[in-house]
């Protein structure tokens, strides 16, 4: 699907309605297939999916954006709105046990977060959320982080 007609995007914009975008990064994944083999990895991608579909409302959306990397749609939602999302599923996801993966394994992810300010900004708005991603990993891990949006444009 094109970015430019992701319904989500024309909602906010045609409501006047905030729209967060959010990337997050499963840590030490590559451990987990190093260590546990690709098939419990691939459980514990899976196992995220359905810990995000169970913290998330009905109108927001996950994907796997590539990798260990998952993208979120949270329309309605502001920048702290969406920490507290992400942090709920992180304790969640923290929790989820895994075939094959040992008891005591936490299982966690960072994440970005950055407001869509406009339908001509969702590609910069995921650029953003992965800048803040990255700034979490380098933070420590198991955590969000956010970028402020970008400028409006001078009318």
């Amino acid at each position: 699907m094109d970015r430019r007609t992701w319904p989500h995007q024309r909602h906010a914009q045609r409501h006047g309605r905030p729209l967060v975008v959010a990337l997050a990064d499963l840590d030490h994944f590559k451990q987990i297939n190093d260590s546990f083999g690709h098939q419990v990895g691939d459980r514990v991608l899976q196992a995220f999916a359905r810990a995000a579909e169970r913290e998330l409302r009905s109108a927001d959306r996950v994907a796997r954006w590539g990798g260990e990397e998952f993208l979120f749609m949270l329309p309605d939602t502001d920048e702290a709105q969406a920490r507290i999302c992400l942090d709920r599923l992180r304790v969640s996801y923290l929790h989820v046990p895994v075939a094959g993966v040992p008891r005591g394994h936490r299982l966690s992810f960072s994440a970005g977060v950055a407001l869509c300010a406009s339908a001509h900004d969702i590609d910069a708005a995921i650029e953003r959320a992965d800048r803040a991603l990255y700034s979490a990993k380098q933070s420590g891990r198991g955590r969000t982080h956010g970028l402020p949006s970008a400028p409006a444009a001078a009318v």
